[in-house]
């Protein structure tokens, strides 16, 4: 019974993970499940520790006039997913990106240890955070992704010491804030040697 119920909650899982099918036509008789009975399954698998690998996880722009999902803002792909509740994952061993406006746009790309998914909310990532950008690579114990409103730029923050290595700069930091749509960052509490011409 208990591997029937974990069966029927992989698939409810899976289906708020990756990418929406297109919506049936009104005219097809076909009925998407209750949210809330979608979060009950997901909160029982939760509860019956549910483990998932090989899945990709997703937080897309919306249209704000419809609500339709569109191009992605984040994609994780980890080694192994526990579902801690219906809306909450920790992974292992995972691979962000963060877009840019477009799909093809893979403006930062963050690989770390451990971490945890909160859907459409943040990505925590921990267990030393390796963050790249364009030429930039940002090493630091954890950093996170977060947007407060769906509508809204996310921003990736580091609130941990950091290292960058870079051909023109090598530079230590107390944080950072990164904004991939906008393509800019910032760092706090900076020190460093900026490298100045093109020669060798």
């Amino acid at each position: 019974m208990r591997r029937a119920v974990a069966a029927v909650c992989v698939m409810v899982a899976l289906a708020g993970c990756r990418k929406p099918a297109e919506t049936p036509s009104s005219g097809s008789g076909a009925r998407a499940p209750a949210p809330e009975a979608a979060a009950r399954a997901l909160d029982a698998a939760a509860g019956a520790g549910l483990e998932m690998s090989g899945i990709d996880l997703y937080v897309h722009r919306k249209n704000p006039l419809t609500g339709i999902s569109q191009t992605p803002k984040l994609w994780i792909r980890a080694e192994r997913f526990v579902l801690r509740d219906s809306q909450t994952y920790t992974f292992e061993s995972a691979r962000a990106v963060a877009f840019g406006d477009k799909e093809e746009d893979k403006a930062i790309v963050m690989e770390a240890g451990q971490g945890t998914f909160e859907q459409d909310r943040r990505a925590a990532l921990a267990g030393g955070a390796t963050v790249t950008a364009g030429t930039l690579t940002i090493k630091t114990e954890a950093a996170l992704w977060e947007q407060d409103d769906a509508q809204e730029a996310a921003a990736i923050r580091v609130d941990t010491p950091l290292t960058i290595d870079d051909p023109r700069l090598v530079l230590a930091a107390g944080g950072a804030r990164l904004y991939p749509e906008r393509k800019e960052f910032e760092l706090l509490d900076v020190r460093g040697t900026l490298r100045f011409g093109g020669g060798s």
